[in-house]
């Protein structure tokens, strides 16, 4: 039952990665973790164990692969600039200057 549960839930969570993330992903790849996650569904409706085993083994290590993916695409997204915030454009940020400190009370004297 806990093994039919963990699937079930595995199966959930794909599928909202693949509905949330998948146009990111190539459409083959899109496909492979699709494919798995309906073997895993079809050996859900039998009573083999073992089958159950192997395809969501399978399918783990899609959704790994597809996880890995989505999240490199982030990290080169997020390391490239944006146009509007590259060099040239002031954002009221820290700006080095050199300075004279004056002492007020003795410029009086």
């Amino acid at each position: 039952v806990e093994k039919r549960n963990a699937a079930d839930g595995l199966v959930y969570s794909v599928e909202k990665l693949l509905k949330e993330q998948g146009d990111q992903l190539p459409a083959a790849e899109r496909e492979a973790v699709a494919q798995a996650v309906a073997a895993v569904k079809q050996a859900l409706e039998g009573e083999d164990d073992a089958a159950l085993d192997k395809t969501m083994e399978t399918l783990q290590t899609q959704a790994h692969k597809l996880s890995e993916k989505i999240y490199q695409k982030a990290g080169e997204q997020e390391g490239q600039p944006d146009s509007a915030s590259g060099p040239g454009k002031d954002e009221g940020g820290a700006v080095d200057a050199d300075f004279e400190v004056v002492d007020e009370d003795k410029k009086k004297n």
